[in-house]
């Protein structure tokens, strides 16, 4: 816009007081466009007299304005810039402070979990690793592993080895190990058990780069499992066998004899029971105590077991008592030769405490399916046969027959009723008085 005179310009009319003061009189003035033409502001030349301007002075003003137009964009470029600048600061500082909190947070998880955790490159370099694995390595800092391989740790060369073959494992084939039990033996000669895992570390364009594992010295508790086995087995022979003899109780014994039969029935195969009892071990026992008694049960205990195959059954009922069970007889005769070996061992002399003793036995037999089908009723038709021995003059055996039924019911029943006379003060005695005639020669 030219403005010759401003005194008689309409525009300027409003504003007389302030050009007249500062003695203003022409105004050439050239709008500021932006690259895009859009009005940033006005260039304007003031004259203290009235004049036109020429073409050149209209160029110029003209130049003076494209320069405005330059020098405002680059200033509003650089404020724009410097907001973008600020913006793009605060949010890397937003995001730094974000991944340190994040990183802050996994390292503690790292530490605070119960397993050693370790980082490696390729090269089997450590990165990183956390608290547990540090107390392992002996190590007061994260710093002080970075960079160091496993030969340079603590533990020996066997283990440093053993390790770097397991990572090189798992990169090459990139298959992952999850929770492997392994046991290591180091330069020492002592043993560990870990429970290792393993996977390949890789960058973002699926390159393998290194590995991230980590363990668990899982050895007490191994130890202590290995223990409660051992007590369980230990408990378990306790409750089925003897614990003077070490020979099978009457619990297993049960358990054995109910198997020989199942055998018996499949195999239509024959079964002897021998029931042996020792003839007056209780006199012995209490006139020459406890341990002369256990010696001799540990003595026929041996020579029990060299009478018998190897594939019988032999077992201590309690006290004196004992059981040999004959399995996959041919003929009932069979059993006869076992219990003349019983009979002619026992019978021999023995040594005890520096007292020479002799013991011998009664035997009883009764024969499955001869004599009975059941764990129970073997048993019972053996004892019966055992009493019978006794009743021949002892040191002998005896087979089984009903008469024995018959004989140890009337037995039982005597027993009952002397039992219940006493009881009721049936008996009456009576005393008969006999006169002796003496001669003084």
């Amino acid at each position: 816009m030219i403005v010759e005179d401003i005194d008689t310009h309409e525009n300027w009319q409003p504003y007389l007081a302030l050009t007249q003061k500062a003695n203003l009189h022409a105004c050439w003035s050239e709008p500021i466009f932006s690259s895009s033409d859009e009005i940033l502001g006005s260039f304007a030349i003031y004259n203290d007299h009235i004049k036109r301007p020429t073409d050149f002075e209209l160029k110029l003003i003209s130049s003076y304005a494209h320069l405005a137009s330059v020098a405002i964009e680059k200033e509003n470029n650089n404020k724009l810039f410097k907001e973008k600048e600020h913006q793009i600061l605060e949010q890397i500082k937003k995001s730094n402070d974000i991944l340190e909190d994040s990183l802050r947070l996994t390292n503690n998880i790292i530490d605070t979990v119960p397993v050693r955790i370790f980082w490696k490159d390729i090269n089997g370099t450590y990165l990183g690793a956390n608290k547990l694995f540090l107390e392992d390595a002996k190590l007061s800092s994260k710093d002080e592993i970075i960079g160091k391989n496993d030969f340079q740790m603590p533990w020996g060369e066997t283990e440093a080895k053993l390790y770097r073959a397991d990572d090189l494992e798992v990169m090459n084939s990139d298959i992952s190990k999850i929770n492997f039990e392994e046991s290591q033996t180091n330069d020492k000669g002592e043993t560990t058990v870990l429970l290792t895992s393993k996977i390949a570390l890789k960058n973002a364009n699926e390159d393998i780069i290194g590995v991230f594992g980590s363990y668990m010295d899982i050895t007490k508790q191994r130890n202590t499992e290995d223990e409660l086995r051992e007590q369980k087995v230990i408990l378990s022979h306790q409750a089925h066998h003897d614990a003077l003899t070490g020979l099978p109780n009457r619990v297993l014994f049960n358990d054995r004899l109910e198997q020989a039969i199942e055998k018996a029935k499949r195999s239509n195969s024959k079964i002897a029971l021998l029931f042996i009892d020792l003839d007056h071990f209780k006199e012995i026992n209490d006139s020459l105590g406890h341990d002369v008694g256990d010696e001799i049960l540990k003595t026929v205990t041996t020579r029990l077991n060299e009478s018998k195959r190897d594939e019988d059954t032999l077992a201590r009922l309690g006290g004196d008592e004992f059981t040999i069970i004959l399995e996959d007889l041919h003929q009932v005769q069979d059993s006869s030769l076992i219990a003349n070996k019983v009979l002619e061992s026992l019978s021999k002399s023995m040594n005890v405490n520096d007292n020479v003793l002799y013991v011998s036995s009664s035997i009883g037999i009764s024969i499955y399916p001869d004599d009975g089908v059941s764990t129970k009723d073997l048993l019972k038709f053996a004892d019966s046969a055992m009493y019978k021995a006794k009743d021949e003059g002892r040191n002998n055996f005896q087979y089984y027959n009903s008469t024995l039924t018959e004989l140890a019911f009337e037995r039982v029943v005597m027993e009952a009723s002397l039992r219940a006379a006493l009881k009721n003060e049936e008996f009456i005695v009576y005393i008969k008085h006999k006169s002796m005639e003496i001669q003084i020669l």
